[in-house]
C-alpha cells in the first residue's frame, strides 16, 4: 500500500484505513463467481468472511447460493446474504479451540481481505492468542492471517477465490504461507492486478487474484497474468479471458535457498539461472581471488545466439572488481 492521508473517508462514513475496506470492482467479482463455479459446479453453499457491502456474493446470491456472509463491520441496513456481524479471526480462533475438525461445509470462500487498517492495534490486543495459532505463517499481518484461516477452514474440494495482496508471492516473511499453500492446494488462477485497481479508492496497492482447490490433486494448467499497465488493459483481457497458461512447476522456484517463491511469467532462460550457485557462494566475503581468472561460466540470456557469458573478477592494489565479459 502506498503512503497516503491517514485517515481516507468513504462516500458513506467509513475510514477505510481503520477498517481495512476497499470495495471490489465488479469486473473481478464477475471474473471470481464464473471461474470458482466453473471449477466446482455442484458447489452449493458460500462464504464470503469479509463481505463488506457484498459485492464479492452478489452474483452467488442471485444464481440462488446459499450465501453467508461476516463482517466485523455492518456496512449496510439489510443484506442478500446471512450476514453475521462478528469477528472472522475471533471465529477462527474459537473454532479452532472447540473442535479438532475444523473443515467448515462451504464449497466456495470468496474474499477481499481487509489490510492497511489497524493491524497494530488488532494485533496488540491479541498478541499471545495470534502467536500461538498463527506461528506457522511466521508473520502477523491482517490479510495473512486471513488468508491463512481461510484456508485452514476450508473442506477438501472447496474453492478459494481471492483478490489480495501479492507480496506474499514472493517475501521472505510469507515463506511458510507459500509452503503450505503449495503443500496443500492446487493453483487454478494466478492473475497480477494493475497497481490502479483501487485508485478511484486512495488506494496505491499490489494484489493478485488468486484462486486455490483444496486437495493438490486437483492441479492443473495454472491460469496467469502478469502485472498490466492498467486496469482498462486488465479489464480488457478479463473480458476477452485472454490469459496465458503454464504448469504450475513453472511458477516456483524450485530451490529451497529460494524459498518457494511464486513468480508469474518469468522466461524459462531467466528460471534456469536459479540452480546454478549464487554470487554470495561464489564469492564469499572472506575469501581472495588470484587476477583475471574465471570462475564459472553461465549461458547467456539470448534466444537467438548460443554465446556465453563469463564472469570474471581483477584484483587491483585496493579492491576487487568483477567484471562481466560476453
Amino acid at each position: 500500500m502506498g503512503r497516503h492521508a491517514k485517515t481516507v473517508i468513504s462516500s458513506d462514513g467509513f475510514d477505510r484505513r481503520r477498517t481495512g475496506y476497499y470495495s471490489t470492482p465488479k469486473p473481478i467479482a464477475n471474473y471470481l463467481f464464473e471461474n470458482m463455479t466453473s471449477l466446482l459446479p455442484q458447489g452449493k453453499k458460500v462464504l464470503d468472511p469479509c463481505v463488506g457491502k457484498e459485492e464479492l456474493i452478489e452474483a452467488f446470491v442471485k444464481k440462488g447460493f446459499d450465501t453467508n456472509s461476516f463482517d466485523i463491520h455492518r456496512y449496510k441496513s439489510e443484506y442478500l446474504s446471512n450476514f453475521r456481524e462478528i469477528d472472522f479471526l475471533r471465529f477462527y480462533l474459537d473454532h479452532k479451540t472447540a473442535v479438532e475438525d475444523l473443515n467448515l461445509d462451504y464449497d466456495f470462500y470468496i474474499a477481499n481481505p481487509p489490510y492497511n487498517c489497524h493491524e497494530d492495534d488488532y494485533i496488540k490486543s491479541h498478541k499471545l492468542a495470534l502467536e500461538k495459532n498463527f506461528q506457522s505463517i511466521g508473520t502477523l499481518n491482517m490479510y495473512s492471517m486471513f488468508l491463512y484461516s481461510i484456508l485452514d477452514l476450508a473442506k477438501e474440494g472447496a474453492i478459494i477465490g481471492l483478490i489480495t495482496m501479492d507480496s506474499f508471492l514472493t517475501s521472505f516473511y510469507h515463506f511458510r504461507l507459500r509452503k503450505y499453500i503449495l503443500e496443500n492446494f492446487s493453483i487454478h488462477h494466478l492473475l497480477l492486478c494493475p497497481t490502479d485497481l483501487f485508485a478511484d479508492q486512495d488506494a496505491d496497492v499490489r494484489t493478485c487474484i488468486l484462486i486455490l482447490q483444496k486437495g493438490i490433486q486437483y492441479q492443473k494448467k495454472v491460469i496467469l497474468n502478469n502485472r498490466d499497465a492498467n486496469q482498462k488493459i486488465f479489464f480488457e483481457k478479463i473480458g476477452q479471458n485472454s490469459f496465458k497458461e503454464a504448469d504450475v512447476n513453472e511458477i516456483i522456484l524450485q530451490d529451497p535457498k529460494d524459498h518457494f517463491e511464486i513468480v508469474v511469467d518469468v522466461p524459462e532462460e531467466i528460471r534456469s539461472l536459479f540452480k546454478y550457485k549464487r554470487l554470495g557462494e561464489l564469492f564469499p566475503a572472506s575469501q581472495e581471488f588470484p587476477q583475471a581468472t574465471i570462475l564459472s561460466t553461465y549461458p547467456k540470456i539470448d534466444r537467438k545466439h548460443s554465446t556465453f557469458l563469463s564472469i570474471k573478477i581483477r584484483e587491483t592494489e585496493n579492491s576487487i572488481r568483477i567484471l562481466t565479459v560476453s
